[in-house]
């Protein structure tokens, strides 16, 4: 299991993966954009398909991941969520569950492209999850 920090931007994901590679002389990382997951049956407004749904950057044994967010307002201050990767389906299931149940569903439960089980919950302090396999 780990646990990752993941940076959601209002549409300026790609200029902050910039100046974060070059702030800590990092390869160029891997982009996955709004175009590219629509290959995987989703469909995006036409302004949105350039922005970044996923890219990340690693510092030591921290991943950090980054995107822009579509469909809704990002609010600096709160644009960063917590990644845990599980090892089963049954604890993404049960950590889904307990958050939910006071919390705020951000992605329903379900397997995705990137992963064979993913939700994400913002729970009732405001901290947004991402549980996954």
């Amino acid at each position: 299991m780990s646990v990752n920090i993941f940076l959601n931007f209002a549409g300026n994901a790609k200029e902050a993966l910039e100046f974060y590679t070059k702030l800590f002389r990092l390869d160029e990382p891997e982009v996955v954009t709004f175009r590219d997951a629509e290959e995987h049956g989703y469909t995006f407004k036409e302004e949105d398909k350039d922005k970044i749904f996923y890219s990340s950057i690693k510092l030591g044994n921290i991943t950090i991941m980054i995107g822009d967010v579509v469909g809704r307002d990002v609010t600096i201050g709160d644009n960063v969520s917590i990644t845990y990767n599980l090892k089963t389906v049954d604890e993404v299931r049960r950590l889904y569950d307990l958050t939910r149940d006071e919390g705020e569903i951000v992605f329903e439960m379900g397997k995705t492209f990137y992963s064979e089980m993913y939700s994400a919950v913002t729970d009732k302090f405001g901290v947004t999850w991402h549980f996954l396999l």
